[in-house]
């Protein structure tokens, strides 16, 4: 029956059930650590192996930094927090500014905080 405006709804109430997905991740993590009959290093070793001959003997580009990012994690994106160059808090009035420090020390006025002093 479909959903009618007005209604009360509760998304799939029953859901799926637990235990019925299982990702692939557990399965493919304990079959790395398998060693294939008549061989003596693990999948994970040749799986090493190869990922690395193809980056370094192919010179293949993409798995240099596919491996690079899983080894030393994505490099760090800076991201510029303002308008053209001119910082946010060059955009509010002093007025403004005193009403968000205000907020930000729940309700204190931001002179006493400051200076320790009432008033």
């Amino acid at each position: 029956m479909p959903f009618k405006k007005g209604e009360n709804w509760n998304g799939n109430a029953n859901g799926r059930p637990k235990g019925s997905f299982r990702t692939l991740t557990p399965m493919i993590e304990e079959e790395l650590k398998r060693i294939p009959e008549g061989e003596k290093e693990t999948y994970r070793k040749k799986f090493i192996r190869v990922l690395l001959d193809k980056a370094i003997k192919d010179k293949d580009t993409q798995t240099m930094k596919l491996v690079l990012n899983y080894v030393d994690g994505l490099p760090v994106q800076h991201i510029d927090h303002t308008t053209g160059g001119e910082a946010f808090g060059d955009l509010l009035t002093d007025e403004q500014k005193q009403r968000l420090a205000k907020e930000i020390l729940n309700g204190q006025d931001i002179k006493t905080s400051n200076t320790g002093s009432e008033g």
